[in-house]
């Protein structure tokens, strides 16, 4: 966790795990974002609720986080 909140200023807020998904808050630039990863046999699917501002950079967030997950799945 603390990985993958490193990448966005502010970091990681509070997680829980409700089984194979875990809920997690960020805050990044003052915002608070409420995002969850599940996690199948086969893949991993993260949603991250990117307040109106932050969608601008939901690109390049999307490319960090992906790095970012690729690299601890190895």
């Amino acid at each position: 966790m603390g990985q993958i909140a490193g990448i966005v200023p502010g970091g990681l807020k509070e997680h829980r795990w409700d089984g194979d998904t875990l809920y997690f808050v960020i805050e990044a630039m003052g915002q608070r974002v409420a995002s969850r990863i599940e996690v199948h046999d086969a893949n991993i699917h993260a949603v991250v609720d990117l307040p109106p501002l932050a969608a601008l950079f939901a690109g390049a967030i999307k490319e960090q986080l992906g790095q970012v997950g690729n690299r601890l799945l190895r």
